[in-house]
């Protein structure tokens, strides 16, 4: 099967594929696209302050949200950002520092 690298390469090779294989390349380059998008919108700039959900932080520090959540008046007290509710945020400088040392 022809792939995406190809295709991008040398257009006329679409017409090579049966309507099945058309549909599943078109389907694989609209989750790239997704893919890239999130990641362009989600990735902070270099040194650029972002408040991080309960769920983000732990993925970024590798720990599950649960663990994060008993732990954060304890180990991970000086990452919260304190929002004036009960919810749980983060920030990213912080755990960018806490990940350093």
């Amino acid at each position: 099967m022809i792939g995406l690298d190809e295709l991008l390469e040398k257009p006329e090779l679409a017409r090579t594929l049966s309507k099945d294989e058309a549909a599943h390349m078109q389907l694989k380059a609209l989750a790239v696209a997704a893919a890239c998008a999130i990641a362009v919108v989600n990735t902070p700039r270099f040194g650029e302050e972002r408040t991080l959900s309960t769920k983000e932080a732990a993925a970024m520090l590798g720990v599950s949200t649960s663990t994060l959540r008993h732990n954060a008046t304890t180990t991970y007290a000086s990452l919260r950002v304190e929002n004036g509710t009960k919810r749980l945020t983060f920030s990213s400088l912080a755990i960018a520092r806490f990940l350093k040392r």
